[in-house]
């Protein structure tokens, strides 16, 4: 995939925090890769590309634009934002605040096709003009996605962890708020112990109440979709 340039402006060093939370971008504009620097390179790099275009196509088959994707990995985060003619992943460890990360990525993506418009006091733009966070080399694992992590591989969830997922795909079409006080009215309804893991059959149920609150028919079907695919990751 070709690389397209960002315009040259005057540098601005990044503080200890942006580097702390921020491990790596990725900017896309019109198709075309405008900035990188994910700690990613060849194949994993290539199949993080692979995955999140196919994941946009099938979920705007459904008739739905995608607007943010989030992935969990074991020790590391992903979230992938997308603009009418941009999208932009971000990769950050478990701890990041996810709240000012997404505001200043939304920031960048939304403007990424106008010339000149990155603010260089954006952490995240400050993140795509450096080769990645120094770390020790025993921690190199904590910065490296590999091909196998892509995966969404099948293991024991929280109820915690399951209404944040639950969350995140119901929030595509409501707001965070909203999709969260759903579900956890949902979860005290059915008097669910949120100590103890998730199943599948119950986070299934939930899912199928909210997503029947969707009244377009191919929007519900896509996000029907999302939650089998999230449920069959749980054991």
């Amino acid at each position: 995939m070709s690389n397209r340039r960002l315009p040259t402006q005057k540098a601005v060093a990044p503080s200890a925090r942006d580097v702390a939370y921020v491990l790596g971008a990725m900017l896309w504009v019109d198709g075309v890769v405008v900035a990188d620097s994910l700690p990613l390179t060849g194949t994993p790099r290539e199949r993080l590309i692979q995955t999140l275009h196919i994941m946009a196509a099938h979920y705007e088959a459904g008739g739905l634009p995608p607007k943010l994707f989030y992935f969990r990995f074991k020790t590391q985060q992903l979230m992938v934002i997308f603009a009418r003619r941009a999208m932009l992943a971000v990769l950050m460890p478990m701890d990041a605040p996810l709240v000012d990360i997404e505001i200043s990525a939304r920031k960048v993506v939304s403007t990424a096709h106008l010339k000149g418009s990155l603010d260089e006091r954006n952490l995240i733009t400050r993140a795509l003009r450096t080769a990645g966070p120094s770390v020790p080399p025993q921690s190199l694992a904590l910065v490296t996605l590999t091909t196998e992590s892509l995966a969404i591989p099948s293991s024991h969830m929280t109820w915690t962890e399951a209404s944040q997922a639950l969350e995140n795909i119901i929030a595509k079409v409501l707001s965070q708020a909203q999709a969260a006080k759903l579900i956890a009215t949902a979860i005290q309804r059915k008097g669910i112990d949120t100590t103890r893991p998730a199943d599948a059959a119950t986070v299934a149920e939930i899912g199928q109440e909210l997503t029947q609150k969707v009244p377009s028919r191919p929007i519900r079907a896509s996000l029907e979709k999302e939650v089998a695919a999230m449920v069959a990751t749980i054991r």
